[in-house]
């Protein structure tokens, strides 16, 4: 299929409505126009790729971004232009910051360490320390099929061994995977590498943020984002109590049969888990970004 065979099975009628464009019968040449532009934005932007092939992200980026100057030049209305701006505004705003609060959640699932080996050590209870390495599994697993389905998933005791030795993530292993067919293949043949998704979606998020910036939507602060999930990927559970707030005398003695900790190790421990619960609440609330003032 040729590539403007490709340009033509974009969905023109979607495009023109979200502008509200309705072409009159004595709109045909108007109409001719702007679908050959169209097409040849489409061929320039995703050469080897059809319509259909583009993730909705993409195509949003179309609609919404690359081609707005053309259509509010050459075919919106002017009376309708102010409202339908502030429309897709609206839209651009509600649907990328999602948009990237998504991608931003996938990173953290993909770098977390889902075994927890300070909290597993300190579970004296052989049938409980077990149960807590299941569940760890059984959350990594998941996250496994989800963000790299193609990489094999280790058994719960090579995932335990391999952890022990050093923590690993979803990123390690997809590494290691790499590595080891690279070893059986020392000289591969050099093959035209298609982008994964996760290059993809990382570059349109940047792409996402800087248009966000520039439209005067909304700021997102990335270094904030990072420093959030960072602080969460590395957290790790005080072992006597999972979020530990406040200062408790008793663990200076031991009473009770609990590990002792100084306070100074509970003042750094309580730090810790304040930063945790700010940080999660960060996330939870996307509070990553502000809205220009309106003038």
């Amino acid at each position: 299929m040729s590539e403007k065979k490709n340009a033509a099975l974009m969905d023109y009628e979607k495009i023109f409505s979200v502008y509200e464009i309705k072409w009159g019968y004595n709109d045909q040449q108007k109409r001719d126009t702007a679908q050959k532009y169209l097409k040849r934005i489409l061929i320039e932007s995703y050469p080897d790729r059809k319509w259909d092939d583009l993730s909705e992200l993409e195509k949003e980026l179309f609609i919404y971004i690359q081609i707005a100057g053309y259509m509010f030049k050459k075919c919106v209305p002017a009376h309708k232009k102010k409202r339908i701006r502030e429309k897709i505004k609206a839209h651009v705003s509600d649907v990328w910051l999602n948009a990237a609060n998504d991608i931003y959640r996938e990173k953290s699932k993909r770098s977390r360490y889902f075994y927890d080996k300070p909290a597993f050590d300190a579970i004296a209870d052989d049938n409980k320390k077990t149960k807590a390495k299941k569940d760890a599994y059984k959350e990594f697993t998941k996250a496994m099929r989800e963000f790299s389905p193609d990489t094999p998933i280790p058994s719960l005791e090579e995932w335990a061994a391999d952890n022990e030795e050093a923590p690993k993530n979803i990123n390690d292993y997809e590494l290691r995977h790499i590595l080891s067919h690279e070893a059986i293949e020392p000289n591969p043949v050099k093959t035209e590498s298609k982008a994964s998704q996760a290059d993809i979606d990382h570059v349109l998020l940047l792409t996402i943020v800087k248009i966000l910036r520039e439209q005067k939507i909304a700021d997102i602060d990335v270094e904030k984002i990072e420093r959030c999930l960072t602080s969460i990927n590395t957290f790790h559970e005080c072992p006597i109590h999972p979020l530990m707030l406040q200062y408790d005398p008793d663990l200076e003695t031991g009473r009770g049969g609990n590990l002792k900790m100084t306070k100074e190790e509970q003042e750094e421990c309580i730090k810790r888990c304040q930063d945790y619960l700010r940080y999660m609440g960060m996330l939870d609330n996307l509070s990553f970004y502000e809205v220009p003032e309106k003038k």
